[in-house]
């Protein structure tokens, strides 16, 4: 907690730090940063970056990095379709069909 006065209002202004709980617990041994060197060295900014947006509270920017994290990793390990079919017959190239492939390798 702290206290200071502010000029645009004219009186002091006392501040409370707010309590951040984070779930599941954390610990020094369990961390998602490491599994940083299991993943390709192009998306080690990218996973950093994903890793920083959770732990600010910007899901939305996180939950991107994700898509875009999986999207590189299945590029990397050259999976460019999956075993679901489109309606012409054909392998579908979408990510969540990347993702299923990545069960097939």
């Amino acid at each position: 907690m702290w206290t200071y006065f502010d000029e645009e209002i004219g009186k002091e202004v006392t501040e409370i730090e707010p309590i951040i709980s984070i779930f599941p617990m954390r610990t020094e041994n369990i961390s998602l940063e490491n599994i940083h060197h299991q993943i390709p060295d192009n998306l080690s900014r990218i996973y950093t970056e994903t890793i920083k947006s959770f732990h600010q509270g910007f899901y939305i920017l996180c939950a991107c990095g994700l898509r875009t994290i999986m999207d590189g990793v299945c590029s990397d390990l050259g999976i460019q379709d999956g075993p679901k079919i489109d309606k012409n017959g054909k392998r579908k190239t979408d990510l969540d069909s990347k993702i299923a492939g990545l069960f097939e390798k």
